[in-house]
């Protein structure tokens, strides 16, 4: 008998990459009730649905998780996948000037790279040519437009979002729903705040914040709409605009709302205008687009982390490789699926070669380096941290895959599926309980959490110690009446103290002394871990 156990799990954005998620999580939860999601992007969009989909589960609908499965089949179709893309009528012409510029091609053709270059000058040295872009928001599809197929992208996912919680087609899935199941979900999603740079984890509340309801008719339905308008909170700005509705309370904030935020890719999707105080101006509303919250941190890694964790987070990390069938890491499997076999297993840096022989695909390189590099820096130094990243499952996508690629291919779509299903069966070999209820894979990992935190911990206090001890309290200082941080103070002293005469072995198993203990909390550093005893 398989016993079911639970996770938290965090998907990566990446566009159509997202096609693969629904039958990853439909396997995983074979054999783990999930607990908390989170995501951006194309991430943020399939946490959702795993998030309704085991809300259904626990309340009755035992085929929720046999129907997010059929949603990878159905995008399977290229039709279908790429109606959800359909850009509006006043921009369908740029949309496939750009989708021109962005279609890779396939062997020589220099008619097109002409027509291509072409397209591009256009587009740079012209305001008119833009123009239907500024005034469709900043965006080429709303998400509210019928593709080919007949169905457009936002209603889509909010008639999913019901279907899987078990729902009518015209109730509003919210977050406070989710928390009351029998056993609570938390669902984070990841946008970005445009005007203000800041990343922004939904759901906030912010009783300030509001919407016109205007504006977001063109991009949420009306049902949605309503259901905000009855869940509006009361208006705590005196200065708040007559035309704005205040947000509701967190718990009455739709799914759908922090999915449509959180997806809104720059420049594809209009971003969601939100009206909050003017920072600068006094008594004055100002409107702040939430976008893609890939720009600020396309892997939230960090969301769900504790220090000594109760269950496993699961993290899925998509990976490109420079040329069809050519992998940058060592050790992955024909499938194009990895995960790490150690502790000291990928801790090493992937390069990625910026030089070719081309010219202009150098300087296209050394563009996509340096747009890389700014929005991934802060996700990516999490994905080497010892006891992080045997945690972490890389799939590996050839060029047709994923991305960018909108009308990918039937093919594709399938290789994609099927590189998600091969994900959850690692991790279900790593962690999944066994006959009597355990884990081995989970137990070592909260042993390698407990080693390092305790190096960790013991550095932290010798350095409070000795800056303690230099600057010491002066008398009449209100700290040194405080309580707390006189116990806090007590505390860290005989920890530094109990490092001090403790007599464990070198390379001890429990607290790694002296044993190549990265240092991971306090400082930021990361060292290669020198470890592997418990492999």
């Amino acid at each position: 008998m398989n016993h079911v156990g639970e996770c938290d799990i965090v998907l990566k954005g990446g566009m159509t990459s997202g096609v693969l998620y629904p039958a990853l999580l439909a396997r995983l939860s074979t054999r783990f009730r999930f607990r908390r999601l989170g995501g951006s992007s194309a991430g943020a969009i399939a946490a959702a649905f795993g998030a309704a989909a085991e809300h259904g589960r626990q309340h009755g609908r035992t085929d929720s998780f046999e129907m997010l499965e059929c949603i990878s089949n159905e995008l399977k179709n290229p039709e279908r996948l790429g109606s959800l893309f359909a850009p509006d009528a006043r921009t369908k012409d740029l949309f496939e000037q750009v989708n021109l510029i962005l279609k890779p091609d396939i062997g020589f053709r220099p008619l097109r790279g002409l027509k291509r270059l072409r397209t591009v000058m256009r587009l740079v040295t012209g305001d008119r040519a833009i123009e239907p872009w500024v005034a469709n928001g900043m965006g080429l599809c709303t998400g509210m437009t019928p593709g080919a197929a007949g169905i457009a992208l936002v209603p889509w996912i909010h008639a999913h979002l019901n279907a899987l919680a078990g729902l009518h087609s015209d109730d509003v899935l919210t977050f406070g729903m989710l928390r009351s199941s029998h056993a609570p979900i938390d669902l984070k999603l990841v946008a970005t705040a445009l005007e203000i740079a800041k990343r922004v984890d939904l759901p906030v509340h912010d009783p300030r914040w509001g919407f016109d309801p205007d504006l977001w008719r063109r991009i949420f339905p009306d049902s949605v709409i309503e259901f905000m308008h009855k869940r509006a909170a009361r208006r705590s700005v005196s200065f708040m605009p007559s035309h704005v509705s205040p947000f509701p309370a967190v718990d009455d904030l739709p799914v759908i709302v922090a999915v449509r935020m959180s997806m809104a890719f720059p420049g594809l999707f209009t971003p969601v205008p939100v009206a909050m105080p003017d920072p600068a101006r006094r008594g004055k509303y100002c409107t702040v687009h939430l976008a893609d919250g890939g720009i600020t941190s396309n892997l939230p890694s960090t969301l769900f982390d504790e220090p000594i964790p109760s269950r496993p987070t699961f993290i899925i990390n998509l990976r490109y490789g420079v040329a069809s069938g050519r992998r940058n890491r060592r050790g992955v499997e024909s499938s194009g699926v990895w995960m790490p076999r150690s502790a000291g297993d990928g801790n090493v840096e992937i390069v990625e070669a910026i030089e070719c022989a081309s010219s202009r695909m150098t300087l296209v390189n050394l563009a996509m380096a340096v747009v890389t590099a700014a929005r991934t820096w802060t996700d990516n130094r999490w994905l080497r941290m010892p006891e992080y990243r045997e945690r972490i499952v890389e799939i590996w996508l050839d060029p047709d895959e994923g991305g960018l690629n909108l009308r990918m291919s039937e093919a594709s779509a399938a290789k994609l599926i099927a590189k998600g299903v091969r994900a959850a069966e690692m991790l279900i070999d790593r962690f999944g309980l066994d006959a009597f209820g355990k884990s081995d894979g989970f137990a070592r990992h909260v042993r390698h959490r407990k080693r390092l935190l305790t190096g960790s911990v013991l550095r932290f206090a010798h350095r409070w110690r000795k800056n303690f001890d230099q600057t010491p309290i002066n008398g009449s200082h209100v700290d040194a009446q405080c309580a707390t941080v006189i116990a806090v103070n007590q505390a860290l002293q005989r920890i530094a103290v109990a490092g001090d005469e403790s007599q464990c072995p070198n390379r001890c198993r429990s607290c790694g002394s002296r044993g190549g203990v990265p240092r991971l909390m306090f400082t930021g550093e990361t060292e290669y871990v020198t470890d592997q005893q418990d492999d």
